[in-house]
């Protein structure tokens, strides 16, 4: 299901398909994705009630991977100057030379000038629009938190990183702060 304006629904149907990205995909390699990606899936949905830590081990982080973000994520980057009151799951960057330059700031929420994307993960099935219930859902409502998360990447980016990623591993939203 298509939901949101972000793109414009022929761009996700027809449009996408005409990228030179898509077009360098064979039908064999979507297969072979979509295989895997189902395998991920079943593997998780068998767990009862799998945490947030374990939907982004054994379903989150193998599909960025997968789609080509194996190795271009930081984990649990701290956007804040003092505490830790902005941390989000995790940083993607565009190349191997970002991610370097990310490695060497000595301040951690410098490294986020250097990042393409902020990433929030929750638990499976976790809802994304209110607050959960109970003591595995705390931080408030999770696209408040990645909205905040934007915001703060904004000002200490000055604009460069505007997108993020929220994701409970059933649903992904994808957000342009901007």
């Amino acid at each position: 299901m298509i939901n949101g304006g972000l793109f414009t629904h022929d761009f996700l149907i027809e449009g996408a398909t005409e990228t030179e990205a898509w077009s360098a995909l064979s039908p064999a390699a979507i297969d072979a994705l979509r295989a895997q990606a189902l395998h991920l899936f079943q593997r998780l949905t068998a767990q009862k009630e799998p945490s947030e830590a374990v939907t982004e081990k054994d379903l989150i982080y193998p599909l960025l991977a997968m789609i080509g973000w194996n190795d271009l994520v930081f984990v649990q980057p701290n956007a804040s100057a003092k505490g830790r009151v902005d941390v989000p799951d995790a940083l993607l960057f565009g190349d191997a030379t970002s991610l370097a330059l990310a490695k060497r700031e000595s301040e951690d929420f410098r490294r986020f000038q250097h990042g393409l994307s902020v990433v929030e993960a929750k638990r499976w099935h976790r809802p994304l629009d209110r607050e959960g219930k109970g003591r595995k859902d705390v931080g408030g409502t999770p696209s408040s938190q990645m909205l905040r998360y934007l915001r703060r990447a904004d000002d200490i980016t000055n604009g460069k990183l505007r997108w993020g990623v929220l994701t409970n591993g059933r649903l992904w939203r994808l957000y342009f702060h901007g």
